[in-house]
């Protein structure tokens, strides 16, 4: 009997140190492999691996990993989704930048709660991709992504896979941005909030002026238009008028900002940092709400 006591409280101490040495992860901190990471937003978290070091880039929606020495990288991506979405995604051309696609090289497997596809790079033949995702509570998706050369691919593919089985879900604190939001309720998050929105901006000054104007779709589709015009000495107007189409999406952090991203339709890609102070700020910059959104809901 003492011994399954000690056996106990030997859990227990682990248990209590694994808690206590969880870190909060966040954008800008390198971490060394060994270090459990987590997210109470997501209410997910995660043991970097030896000899991995890993990072969440400003104005990245990735927490990417590498190695010294190994020519490999594995990237941690969150998004909400269910299983039909999910497939949908793995099973077509995923862009990981503006110059680079993942294009798949066979059908989506399915093992347990595990979903995993094996990809080619659009602009190499030397380096092989490799997906291991896994649909959460609360609609909620993550994918390891590996990217590595030919001769370590399957060593560093099951290290991606071996994170997907062995992730932590623990439940998500209350990321509400309640009461600091215009029009907002109390469970609203960014990405909720931003659905359907229609936001401006305006600035003038020395002759000179510009409207922004942007409409997020509820569907994911955005339209944003730039407008600007002025007078020269020589008489010249200066106007200019650009139109951008294609997909948004929002990532919230638990500090109660977010992260705004638009993925244009001819293949760039462009942030914002979003804030709240009275008003919506996009980078810094104020945004007015407007009351109705008539081009798309």
């Amino acid at each position: 009997m003492k011994k399954i006591v000690k056996v106990l409280q030997f859990i227990l101490a682990l248990l209590y140190f694994s808690a206590s040495t969880a870190v909060e992860i966040q954008q800008g901190q390198i971490y060394s492999g060994g270090t459990y990471v987590e997210s109470s937003f997501t209410g997910v978290g995660f043991t970097l691996p030896e000899p991995w070091k890993g990072i969440w880039p400003a104005n990245s929606q990735m927490f990417i990993m590498e190695a010294q020495g190994i020519k490999a990288n594995i990237f941690v991506y969150f998004d909400t989704g269910d299983i039909n979405s999910l497939k949908n995604t793995l099973s077509a051309n995923i862009t990981l930048d503006q110059n680079i696609q993942l294009i798949p090289t066979g059908s989506v497997s399915h093992t347990e709660n595990i979903y995993t596809a094996y990809y080619r790079l659009s602009n190499s033949n030397t380096i092989k991709g490799f997906i291991s995702a896994r649909v959460l509570p609360g609609k909620k998706v993550i994918a390891f992504i590996s990217l590595a050369a030919e001769n370590i691919a399957q060593k560093i593919e099951q290290q991606a896979l071996t994170l997907a089985k062995s992730i932590t879900i623990t439940t998500p604190k209350n990321s509400s941005i309640a009461n600091q939001q215009e029009n907002s309720s109390d469970d609203e998050s960014w990405a909720v909030f931003m659905k359907g929105k229609y936001l401006q901006r305006y600035f003038s000054g020395s002759n000179y002026h510009e409207h922004q104007q942007l409409w997020l779709c509820s569907d994911g589709r955005f339209l944003k238009k730039f407008s600007s015009g002025g007078s020269s000495l020589s008489g010249a107007s200066g106007a200019s008028a650009n139109t951008w189409e294609g997909t948004w999406r929002v990532i919230d952090s638990a500090d109660k900002t977010g992260e705004l991203y638009l993925q244009f339709t001819n293949g760039g890609t462009s942030g914002y940092h979003l804030t709240f102070d009275k008003k919506i700020y996009l980078n810094g910059k104020k945004w007015l709400v407007a009351k109705k959104n008539t081009i798309c809901q």
